[in-house]
């Protein structure tokens, strides 16, 4: 998934923290840096019920970040 896509589905950063919990500040850093950590990907795709599907090929830019 992408920011835009977050954005999107979810309004603003106020509604992205009142449903999920992640800050309101994430959302505009990943919108900055075009990228969300595959993990977050993957808690939004479960708190959505598969609206927003992780991108796997994140999963290996997570790998090589935490190397």
């Amino acid at each position: 998934m992408t920011p835009e896509q977050v954005k999107e589905y979810y309004r603003s950063g106020y509604n992205l923290h009142k449903e999920t919990g992640i800050s309101a500040s994430s959302l505009s850093n990943w919108v900055r840096v075009e990228y969300i950590p595959f993990l977050t990907q993957k808690k939004l795709e479960k708190l959505t019920e598969g609206k927003l599907t992780a991108c796997w090929s994140d999963l290996e830019h997570t790998m090589k970040v935490r190397k």
